[in-house]
């Protein structure tokens, strides 16, 4: 474990250390379960600017939890809980605004209509923005910079070492994701394989179901360091990213205080904290 621990903080030194502080302003593009808040609560009217928090006293954010260290679920104090780093940027959020904190887990898919349909009144899950989301979303300054790869079976490292090397295999990601999108925009003669959740799509590449998984650099490198037959194949063209969290489009009271706490969190170092803290919790699950 110890060696994990190592390893995972060589990690978050090399590839969160410096992309945990990404340059301020506007970004370029996964607490026990709740059930979905009831739609009937009020949200902001588009455009006007004001905030009504669907339940009183609480923000309630949304994510999918399986996309470690950014949030997953684990155990404390015997009960199921949603941690990560994005859930501790929730919280200071939440802290910041007077209000308690309640997460609701969902599909990945699903946590941008719920935010359309103010079910929720925030969503941090491993967003990336681009131009289709800002068309119906806000999105605050980036919290967080990596970038996307391929990974791949250990036994196939020399098999795969281009692009091109998996033209016509099949190719996971995860749905309604950016990594969909580099699928099927840099690797147009491989097979999309989309699921709905990271760990099934780890199983299949393990199984050998898909040739390879797009996914988040750091979210890799935590599968890679509990499954020595995965590794980091390459990085993908255009695969970039910097993360954010996102809020009713014109929620504009909500967006200055998600950026005002982002800010205070990068600028103190905290976010890096909150980065380290998680990956350190992942490792001492093994």
């Amino acid at each position: 474990m110890k060696k994990l621990f190592a390893l995972l903080l060589v990690l978050a030194l090399t590839l969160v250390g410096c992309g945990a502080n990404p340059p301020a302003g506007p970004a370029p593009d996964s607490a026990p379960d709740s059930s979905t808040p009831s739609s009937g609560s009020s949200g902001p009217e588009a455009g006007d600017g004001q905030w009504t928090p669907v339940t009183p006293g609480k923000l309630t954010v949304g994510t999918s939890a399986d996309y470690a260290p950014f949030e997953w679920h684990t155990l404390l104090d015997g009960q199921d809980t949603v941690v990560g780093f994005d859930m501790a940027l929730a919280k200071a959020i939440a802290d910041d605004l007077g209000l308690e904190l309640e997460i609701v887990d969902m599909a990945f898919e699903n946590v941008l209509t719920e935010l359309k349909l103010d079910k929720i009144d925030l969503a941090i899950a491993g967003i990336v923005p681009n131009d289709e989301r800002r068309q119906s979303l806000d999105f605050s300054d980036s919290y967080y910079s990596g970038y996307k790869c391929l990974m791949i079976r250990t036994a196939d490292k020399d098999k795969y070492t281009s692009i091109q090397s998996l033209a016509g295999l099949p190719v996971g990601a995860q749905t309604n994701t950016i990594e969909e999108t580099l699928v099927k925009s840099q690797m147009p003669q491989s097979q999309l394989v989309s699921l709905q959740n990271n760990q099934n799509l780890v199983m299949e590449v393990k199984m050998g179901t898909v040739e390879a998984i797009c996914i988040e650099s750091t979210v890799a490198g935590g599968y890679v360091l509990k499954n020595p037959d995965l590794m980091i194949a390459m990085e993908i063209p255009g695969g970039t990213s910097m993360n954010a969290a996102a809020v009713n489009k014109g929620n504009t009271q909500l967006l200055e205080a998600a950026n005002a706490t982002i800010a205070k969190v990068l600028q103190s170092g905290q976010m890096d904290q909150f980065v380290q803290d998680a990956l350190a919790l992942a490792a001492a699950e093994e």
